[in-house]
């Protein structure tokens, strides 16, 4: 039977891109969901802002991916409502 042989290490510099990237998407992402947050009570594209940050934070975090999906479904379904009755 062959053995496999162990993943090579990785980079020092990989490891630290990586990091970098992780922080940036979260400066950038946080800030937007909770200013889309806030304008979601206050005049202003509120929405918008939070499904950026979203988005933003999604590109890193599998939890930002789930909720994005769960944000699609639950627009499709209303939209699929707001048809049905619109043929009714």
């Amino acid at each position: 039977m062959a053995e496999v042989a162990p993943p090579a290490p990785e980079r020092p510099s990989a490891v630290a891109w990586r990091w970098v990237r992780r922080i940036a998407v979260l400066m950038l992402g946080i800030p937007l969901v909770i200013i889309g947050l806030l304008l979601l009570v206050a005049p202003g594209p509120g929405t918008p802002v939070l499904l950026a940050g979203l988005a933003i934070l999604a590109i890193e975090f599998a939890w930002a991916r789930r909720r994005m999906h769960d944000l699609r479904s639950m627009a499709r379904r209303i939209l699929k409502r707001g048809d049905d009755a619109a043929t009714s």
